[in-house]
């Protein structure tokens, strides 16, 4: 028994040496909130890295509707940023439903992604909690969620916020709301979002929310697009 034991402390150690301490956001009820787990499946389909398995000193990541902007630090200082557009496939009722998503990245410029640094620092966003632990904020009907995600070399934090700026007047709703829009602010680029729009394949899209685009198409080009649905869902 005293050698089992001795064993144990030796290999404990080797097992948690590269895990990350997990802050995961929870419901009252303690389960894990829905949105970690859309956002895994969003994740995987954009080919974003596993923030939780990520190797970077430091590293976040905004969830802002149909964008998705990564910024990562070095301990040498060096630092990268990039936004990611995307979009879900929305088929006619009638229709099984393709589950395809489109996306396109795009790098920020150094002077961007130092900003966004220098944003999160001076409002200190790492000290606001989940939006479960703030007790005034509350459930709007429809609304729109914002997710932060940080990790670093041994934690990993991921934080969901519903409609900011829906929310009563009170610090938490203020900062929260303020930063967002600073974000957008920051990485805004029409050029980018149009291209983006302008490449969408799919005849009808939504993005991470309730509103809905389609192209304007009649005749064959409508059956091209019905056509095409359907021999993807053959392939799949």
């Amino acid at each position: 028994m005293r050698y089992l034991i001795y064993l144990f402390v030796i290999i404990q150690p080797f097992f948690s040496f590269n895990q990350k301490r997990s802050d995961i956001s929870v419901y009252s009820t303690g389960d894990t909130s829905l949105w970690y787990f859309e956002s895994r499946t969003i994740t995987n389909k954009i080919e974003l890295i596993d923030m939780e398995k990520s190797k970077s000193d430091l590293m976040y990541r905004f969830w802002i509707k149909n964008q998705i902007v990564e910024i990562s630090e070095s301990s040498n200082g060096t630092m990268n940023g990039n936004i990611t557009y995307w979009s879900n496939e929305v088929v006619p009722k009638k229709e099984k439903p393709t589950n395809r998503v489109y996306f396109k990245k795009f790098p920020l410029d150094g002077s961007q992604t130092e900003r966004l640094f220098h944003l999160i620092d001076s409002m200190k966003i790492d000290n606001i909690p989940d939006e479960n632990e703030i007790i005034l904020w509350h459930l709007i009907k429809d609304g729109i969620t914002y997710i932060i995600e940080k990790s670093d070399s041994s934690n990993y934090s991921f934080k969901t916020y519903e409609s900011p700026s829906s929310q009563l007047e009170f610090y938490e709703s203020n900062q929260i709301d303020y930063f967002l829009n600073e974000v957008y602010r920051i990485i805004a680029n029409d050029n980018n979002e149009n291209d983006f729009i302008s490449s969408i394949p799919f005849e009808c899209f939504n993005t991470w929310g309730t509103m809905m685009a389609c192209k304007v198409v009649y005749g064959r080009e409508k059956r091209k697009f019905k056509q095409e649905r359907r021999r993807y869902r053959h392939k799949n």
